[in-house]
């Protein structure tokens, strides 16, 4: 009768552990992007800025701003921000921050277009500009839904502020050499 018991007690807490909050949210963030996956983080100290952050925040993180230009807000080592109404709304790593800055999910400058894919999801998820040269995931957060083209996006007439958007850049041998992410708008405005 105990071993009964146990073993009842026992698959009870497998059922229990399997269906944990943190293996569905894991399982959710493959599903789609999140809005906390929008972030970049400074290796040497941990720095994070993240979308909806105020300039305010930011500045207190990485110091004032190099430049200011095009609507484009430039940081040391290579760290692009676009701001609307003071927030964050994209963020964009170029050559300059390879070994500086990784985005909140792991993906850093010089990764090769199937380490990113393992990390964002597979081609069926992406739209490939040039094929080989840049991979953009669209995700629309209202609908849980991948667009499957930046086409798709100019011909719906629709708020693209509910659409985040990672596009990543390889160059010839196929290396990540930009990386930027945030709501469609504020990194169409970079591109």
């Amino acid at each position: 009768m105990k071993l009964k018991g146990l073993m009842l007690i026992l698959f009870i807490l497998i059922l229990l552990v399997g269906c944990s909050p943190s293996q569905s949210q894991d399982q959710d963030q493959k599903e789609g992007i999140s809005e906390d996956q929008l972030a970049v983080i400074r290796l040497d100290d941990g720095a994070k800025i993240s979308y909806g952050m105020t300039r305010d925040e930011v500045n207190e993180e990485l110091g004032e701003d190099n430049f200011d230009e095009d609507g484009l807000t430039g940081y040391d080592s290579g760290l692009g921000v676009v701001y609307r109404e003071d927030k964050v709304v994209s963020m964009i790593l170029s050559e300059d921050s390879e070994g500086v800055y990784e985005t909140a999910d792991g993906v850093s400058l010089g990764m090769n277009e199937q380490e990113t894919m393992e990390v964002y999801g597979d081609k069926s998820r992406a739209t490939q500009q040039e094929p080989g040269n840049s991979l953009s995931y669209i995700y629309d957060k209202e609908t849980k839904e991948y667009w499957s083209s930046h086409h798709e996006v100019e011909t719906k007439s629709q708020d693209i502020k509910s659409l985040y958007l990672i596009h990543s850049r390889f160059d010839p041998n196929g290396s990540l050499y930009m990386i930027s992410l945030g709501d469609y708008l504020g990194v169409a405005n970079m591109l």
